[in-house]
């Protein structure tokens, strides 16, 4: 890979991990260049419309991470329920092992950004609907209609992003899991609540 792209790379993947870890206000350009070790003068030629532009191409590059999780787990699990339960089974780890510093990488700029800027709006909603999409595609298969299965899986995906914020808030990885138990249950057509 020439040093360019790997510059440019590099300084998205540092960004996106700020972003997730401190906010869009709180990371400064300086900070992404230090950590990511990104050349100043090549900043410009690959983002000319500054930090914006880095934090949109951020937001796309963990929302295409994110969503290959959920397509591995889409691979592995048997049910809409299961693929649910392993989303969020990663999301609690994610948030014990960080310590609950680090929450959704798309969720902590869409809460900042998303209501004064079009594009982060934008590329966070697509990250958000690209998420529910494999989710969607297994209901269908297991009988659901497109419409319901679309409505149900961006729901799925707003009760884990909720319990995401819900946890970090209280450092408790079990509200995510119980929110997916649940999730999982009226997604499969169980009763039984309790998971």
């Amino acid at each position: 890979m020439p040093r360019t792209t790997s510059a440019r790379h590099d300084a998205i993947a540092t960004a996106a991990d700020l972003f997730r870890r401190q906010g869009y206000a709180a990371t400064g350009l300086e900070q992404i260049l230090a950590v990511s070790g990104a050349p100043k003068g090549s900043f410009y030629h690959y983002f000319p419309d500054g930090k914006e532009q880095l934090a949109v191409q951020s937001l796309t590059f963990s929302g295409e991470r994110v969503l290959q999780r959920i397509e591995h787990a889409a691979a592995i699990t048997p049910s809409a329920g299961a693929l649910v339960t392993a989303i969020a089974a990663g999301q609690a780890r994610d948030l014990r092992d960080s310590g609950f510093a680090l929450g959704c990488p798309v969720a902590t700029l869409a809460l900042e950004l998303a209501g004064t800027s079009e594009p982060i709006a934008q590329v966070a909603n697509a990250a958000f609907a690209s998420w529910a999409a494999p989710l969607a595609d297994r209901l269908i298969a297991e009988g659901r209609s497109a419409v319901e299965a679309a409505r149900l899986a961006r729901w799925a995906v707003a009760n884990l992003e909720g319990a995401l914020v819900l946890a970090r808030a209280a450092r408790d990885a079990t509200i995510v899991t119980d929110a997916a138990a649940i999730t999982a249950a009226v997604l499969d057509g169980r009763t039984d609540l309790e998971g």
